[in-house]
Formats: C-alpha cells, structure tokens, sequence
C-alpha cells in the first residue's frame, strides 16, 4: 500500500494518503483536492503489442492504465507501480469498492471487509454503504 502526505491548500492541515485516487476531501476543511501523481505519469502500454495490452488491466488502486499484468502462471493479476495484486479466481468474485466521498480505493484499507454494512474510509472519513443497492 502507498503512503503519501501533503498539506490541504484550504486549511493546512497534513492529509494522509494510503492509496492513489483522483481527488480526495480534506478531513478539517471538507476542500476538496485534485491528487496528481507526476511520478506515474507514463503510460506503460504505449509501446505494447496488441496480445501484450490484451493481459493487461487497470489498477483499481494507483489508478493506472493498463498497469496491471497477468503473471507468467496465471494464478494472479499485479500491478508494475503499486504492486497490489488479487488471484486471478477472485478477479471476477471481488467486488471493488470506493469511497463516495473521496474516491479511494476501500478494499486495501485496514479493517475493510465485504460482509460489513458500512465502512468509514480512512482517507476522509467518510461512512460508507456497503450495501448489495451500491454495487453497479
């Protein structure tokens, strides 16, 4: 999991990050952030073949495009920036779930779980339903 802080430009105060998301809402100030990440700005599939891109897929934590890779033995899907990885039998069972305040990826946060009806995001602290109506 990546750890990143900054200072709020509303109010600054220290924000902690603990993954890469678009945007994020300052806890104190309620401002909300646009989060860029010049150091994962390049495109890995730029240079790519067309079967290459077909093994690939977006990170649904650094966000990036095409990131994720299917490894040689086809047990798991990881990602070259974050690293984050999921098995490749639960790709399709998993359900990826995002603050609806702050956009942060829910599922790699401490004490997250599938079975909880709500969780409070640890970026904004935001609750959040975790109900079967939020899946789409």
């Amino acid at each position: 999991m990546n750890k990143r802080s900054f200072n709020c430009p509303g109010c600054g105060k220290e924000i902690k990050m603990y993954s890469y998301s678009s945007f994020i809402i300052c806890p104190e100030c309620k401002t909300r952030i646009e989060v860029k990440n010049d150091i994962y700005d390049i495109d890995p599939c730029l240079s790519m073949t067309r079967t290459k891109a077909k093994k690939r897929r977006d990170c649904p934590v650094c966000r990036k495009y095409r990131s994720m890779q299917l490894n040689e033995k086809k047990t798991k899907w990881q990602c070259d920036f974050c690293k984050y990885d999921i098995p490749v039998k639960e790709i399709k069972k998993v359900v990826f779930w995002f603050c609806d305040s702050c956009d942060a990826f829910l599922n790699v946060q401490p004490g997250f779980n599938d079975d909880l009806k709500k969780y409070i995001c640890c970026h904004c602290g935001f609750e959040n339903d975790l109900s079967d109506d939020n899946i789409f």
